[in-house]
């Protein structure tokens, strides 16, 4: 089969050969006469379906069991929460409602190229290859974790569904205002009541705000959730009082500026003024849970747990991270890779020595600020002799470490030299990350299997 579809590609240029008055091609252009047009793309389509078949079946398999699992999610949250439909990028819903033909379309203009004279019928194939390995993939990717999210809303049954409007300043013309830094503020939109599943989000919106915010009578709380992320370039004019909020720059020094988000990220809120931000430029909100979506056969052993554990450290969600995987996983294997790593005492910070204002070079004593009742200053000082930290203390007296967890030895001499001096004990390999709580569930499509997440969220938003 893998060559069939070079015979049918050379029955397709003898039958344009055959037909120069009603096929024609330039550089530029296609012509297909009407009397011709459907047996041209008959023997056409075949050609990409072929190419899609033999290069990505077993993902065109997986696409197509995805696919049926939305249709019937879809149609039963479209027949009661959402009757006005499910909002997303287009291609993606052609993915979603029929993976194997969109793959296929996507095919169109590699191939006409080469009717066209733009490449090589070898081009072509390797090309083709390419694309839809990769296309499948990413549309895949997305495609599950729309799944997951549509699920979930599903089986929390909102009575009530609210989304908050995104801007792209560039495209909506809204008004903003110059803040005293020189960047641009943004007033934060309220939520606004929807019959509709918002996906759709655009790349450049200033603010990142929840997409579907649920509500019910019973609950205590609101819930909002986003599932796709990227730096906001505006700043919010006022955020949420009653979340925890972190700073961009401080993450942006210590993580980096890529690969912070989740999946899937989820906020409580009692009121409309606190779930209706995410994150701005300077500032995200800390979730309540975080998803990590595993759509790939054997992902762990591909990539491993390491960007789950990153994202977990820098946000850390006040409950849990969960990762909802559809294929199965070895759980023992996982969990012992979840552990916080530990790093040898070589490669951490070196622990501090104390010596009071009068051993400070006259060098340094320039940048000693004094408090309000002039009490003096002692610098803190790692084993390189580099000053690290100034403490208050009184009557030039020594104050200890705070940070230091070994017992210390101190030797102060009698006539109050003012040298203090520690022995720490053998320091243990330390555990250089926050304790975190992850918990992998083997999902596929056994949506019971999606309890835990229900129950944590009905738990965290029932009455007291």
């Amino acid at each position: 089969m893998t060559e069939e579809w070079r015979e049918i590609y050379s029955d397709l240029v003898k039958y344009v050969e055959e037909n120069p008055d009603h096929i024609k091609f330039t550089k530029n252009s296609t012509m297909l006469a009407d009397g011709y047009r459907q047996e041209f793309y008959k023997r056409f389509d075949k050609i990409n379906d072929i190419i899609v078949d033999t290069t990505i079946p077993d993902e065109i398999a997986d696409a197509e069991e995805l696919s049926v699992n939305w249709q019937k999610v879809k149609n039963e949250i479209t027949s009661t929460i959402a009757p006005e439909g499910i909002v997303m990028e287009k291609s993606i819903g052609y993915f979603l409602d029929g993976p194997r033909h969109f793959i296929s379309e996507g095919l169109y203009t590699t191939l006409i190229d080469v009717f066209k004279g733009n490449k090589t019928i070898d081009d072509y194939e390797k090309e083709a290859r390419e694309k839809v390995k990769m296309q499948c993939a990413d549309y895949f990717e997305k495609g599950y974790k729309y799944f997951l999210t549509l699920c979930i809303v599903n089986k929390l049954a909102p009575e009530k569904m609210f989304s908050v409007e995104s801007f792209n300043s560039a495209k909506s013309g809204t008004d903003l205002e110059v803040n005293s830094t020189g960047g641009e503020e943004q007033k934060v939109p309220q939520p606004r009541i929807t019959n509709k599943i918002l996906f759709e989000e655009d790349a450049d919106c200033n603010l990142l705000t929840p997409k579907i915010i649920l509500k019910k009578k019973d609950w205590a709380k609101m819930i909002g959730i986003r599932c796709e992320f990227h730096r906001p370039c505006f700043r919010a004019q006022s955020v949420p009082r009653n979340q925890e909020w972190l700073n961009t720059d401080h993450i942006k020094d210590k993580w980096g500026e890529t690969n912070l988000w989740p999946d899937i990220f989820i906020i409580t809120a009692e009121d409309y003024n606190d779930i209706n931000l995410i994150a701005d430029y300077t500032r995200m909100c800390r979730p309540d849970i975080a998803i990590e979506v595993e759509e790939e056969t054997d992902w762990f052993n591909k990539k491993g747990v390491k960007s789950i554990k990153r994202h977990s450290a820098i946000l850390e969600p006040r409950y849990c991270t969960y990762i909802l995987s559809r294929d199965a996983f070895d759980s023992e294997r996982i969990k012992e890779n979840l552990k916080p790593e530990q790093i040898d005492p070589e490669t951490m910070a070196k622990p501090v020595n104390m010596i009071v204002i009068d051993e400070i070079p006259e060098t340094e004593l320039s940048t000693i600020e004094q408090n309000d009742n002039d009490v003096p200053s002692v610098a803190i000082i790692n084993d390189n002799n580099e000053i690290s930290a100034y403490v208050n203390v009184e009557d030039n007296e020594a104050v200890e470490d705070p940070a230091a967890e070994a017992e210390e030895t101190e030797s102060v001499s009698e006539d109050n030299e003012s040298e203090v001096t520690e022995e720490p004990a053998e320091e243990p390999v330390v555990e250089y990350e926050p304790e975190m709580t992850i918990k992998p569930i083997k999902v596929g499509y056994d949506l019971s299997m999606l309890d835990p997440v229900i129950n944590q969220l009905l738990e965290i938003v029932k009455p007291e």
